[in-house]
């Protein structure tokens, strides 16, 4: 083929320069940092943040990638929903948790008090992210009750 097309080499060369020169100015551009693209609870604090009991289910595991930490919380009666209805049953739940939240200290079965932090949508019509940001381990007596919410203020109860 190069006895054919002589000027093959030189082209193929400047071809993969081209290459090469739009990959690495594509590169520096994706590399700026776009404060609107980061998530939201790096962009700004929770929009709430309830404080509950729980009993720990399962706690992440670097050995196994898929286990999360998974609690079973108390009803959060003051728990505001999208759409205005109050309150979140009792239910096991998979927590979000950040880098820095140390959870060495409990183990499954415990019992804890956590703070579930929630950011909700700029439409206000979801939730947009949610996560466990603080833990504190109970004492193994602490009784939890694990009931239908009963929220004293706003909308109608949250359904079963």
């Amino acid at each position: 083929m190069l006895k054919m097309y002589p000027n093959a080499t030189r082209l193929m060369a400047g071809l993969f320069f081209v290459a090469g020169l739009l990959l690495a100015t594509g590169s520096l551009v994706s590399c700026r940092r776009d404060e609107s693209i980061a998530p939201i609870w790096k962009r700004k604090p929770a929009d709430k943040v309830y404080t509950t009991r729980a009993l720990v289910e399962s706690l992440p595991d670097p050995k196994k990638p898929t286990a999360q930490f998974v609690v079973h919380h108390e009803a959060i009666d003051e728990f505001e929903n999208p759409g205005g209805a109050r309150g979140m049953n009792a239910m096991i739940m998979p927590m979000n948790t950040p880098a820095e939240l140390d959870l060495s200290a409990v183990k499954v079965g415990d019992k804890i008090e956590m703070d579930l932090s929630v950011w909700y949508a700029e439409d206000a019509k979801r939730i947009a992210f949610y996560q466990a940001t603080r833990v504190k381990k109970l004492p193994v007596e602490t009784v939890l009750k694990f009931e239908r919410a009963a929220p004293t203020l706003g909308g109608p109860p949250t359904k079963p």
